[in-house]
């Protein structure tokens, strides 16, 4: 029996089962926490032996167990084996070569998308070793809030809060003008695995009220307001000027008959007390009794009045007739706009770059990309009060890599000169655009076709 165990062969054998089993003994590292990252970015899922070895030798694995097929990476013998791999991520999954032989494993994930979020296993099946980490992808959009509906007769009016395409589920508050949080519920709906929130309120007063959608998980927040106190201002004067005009025609009918019914009863009663030609006792001489010349001066002038109370009645018919013609082409403007609004909402959710904000004294535009987008031959198009569109087109080869990546575009001579911001673009020969009072802001891509449009009101400019 020694001499068998001094054979080289079985030494050799020894040796390997004891390094086997010295493998065994060292353990993985991945991560505990999540891994948070948005969509568009590149991500690293950690994987490394405790103790530093060469991995480039071994052969082990990257899976997701809720897909089918599981496999993201595969690694056996210095080579992957690509046939295994999910679809999902074809050309997307790399490792760190270099580091396999200081027991790096790690996995780079490129240009993640939602679908990508979910448990990871690092796994080697000769060790029976494995970790897990798992990958949150985040993603966000942009809030739309616009005017829902608006009762023209000033009971109030309906905002509504949409935004989709959220990863985790967000949460949706209302804020009034002052900052204070204002109690609305709002729904969720799941598409494709991406939340969308939604949420109507009604207000009746003036003011500014925004709207925010949150993730607190990953930190995302989008934000948008609309400005209603020119709706109040606009819908509820007609209202209350009918009620005060119609008020003041049933008093002025009120009084025209009260006069007439005066003016019959004292006709009446000089004509009972004409024929009477009895001497006037001394009584009689103390009253005193209107001549019939005084009579005739008092119902001439009733009369004036009573004309002047008709011409008055006509004139309020006349602005009654008017207030409601203007409260009916407001109303029709505003059924437009809501339209507008709605169409422009429903065309930016399809867009992958929207008009982010404009400035309201007329210095800049801000887009934002919600994907990978190249910006040739894009153009910016301003109408000032329905004037001749003013036209910026991106002539040179400008790329939106990440989600989130914005470029704004500045009128001359207000672009910042300091050089880290990466896409800020001046408008030659291109002055601030605040000459009116409305302006249409629409962006179109390389084809001429719309992507985005946004109405916004200017303010005067400020001294």
């Amino acid at each position: 029996m020694k001499n068998s165990l001094r054979s080289p062969g079985v030494l050799l054998v020894l040796w390997y089962l004891l390094k086997i089993q010295n493998c065994r003994g060292q353990a993985l590292i991945g991560s505990s926490q999540p891994i948070i990252s948005r969509v568009g970015d590149d991500v690293t899922l950690p994987c490394f032996f405790q103790t530093p070895r060469d991995a480039a030798a071994l052969t082990f694995e990257w899976t997701r167990p809720d897909l089918q097929p599981r496999f993201v990476y595969v690694w056996r013998s210095f080579e992957e084996l690509r046939d295994l791999k999910n679809p999902q991520f074809d050309d997307r999954t790399f490792l760190y070569q270099d580091e396999l032989k200081k027991g790096n494993i790690s996995l780079k994930l490129t240009n993640v998308k939602a679908k990508d979020s979910g448990v990871y296993r690092c796994f080697f099946p000769a060790l029976r070793k494995e970790t897990s980490i798992r990958l949150i992808v985040a993603s966000s959009s942009p809030v739309v809030v616009s005017v829902a509906s608006v009762d023209v007769w000033g009971s109030g009016v309906v905002l509504q809060c949409a935004s989709g395409g959220w990863f985790p589920e967000p949460e949706l508050w209302w804020l009034d003008s002052e900052g204070a949080l204002l109690s609305v519920e709002h729904s969720v709906s799941v598409s494709d695995g991406l939340y969308e929130v939604s949420s109507r309120m009604s207000v009746e007063q003036s003011g500014t009220f925004s709207c925010t959608v949150n993730q607190s998980s990953t930190n995302l927040s989008e934000k948008n307001s609309v400005q209603v106190e020119d709706y109040f201002n606009g819908v509820k004067i007609f209202p209350v000027f009918i009620v005060l005009t119609v008020g003041l025609v049933v008093f002025a009918g009120a009084a025209i008959i009260l006069l007439l019914f005066l003016l019959r009863a004292t006709k009446q009663k000089t004509q009972t007390d004409e024929p009477k030609l009895e001497e006037p006792t001394c009584n009689d001489m103390d009253e005193e009794t209107p001549s019939k010349e005084e009579l005739n001066t008092y119902i001439t002038s009733a009369e004036e009045e009573n004309k002047i109370l008709k011409t008055k009645l006509e004139e309020l018919n006349t602005r009654i007739t008017s207030a409601e013609e203007e409260n009916k082409t407001l109303k029709t403007k505003l059924v437009k706009e809501i339209k507008l609004q709605q169409e422009i909402q429903s065309t930016r959710t399809l867009s992958p770059v929207i008009i982010d904000s404009f400035h309201q004294y007329g210095t800049y535009v801000r887009l934002k990309t919600q994907e990978c987008v190249n910006l040739r031959k894009w153009s910016l198009h301003i109408e000032v009060d329905n004037d001749k569109a003013l036209i910026y087109t991106f002539e040179h080869s400008l790329t939106l890599r990440n989600s989130g990546d914005t470029v704004t575009i500045y009128a001359q001579g207000h672009c910042p000169s300091d050089p880290s911001f990466r896409f800020e673009k001046e408008w030659e020969n291109q002055t601030r655009w605040n000459t009116g009072k409305i302006a249409f802001v629409s962006l179109y891509d390389d084809t001429n076709t719309l992507k985005d449009r946004i109405c916004e009101r200017m303010f005067p400019t400020p001294h």
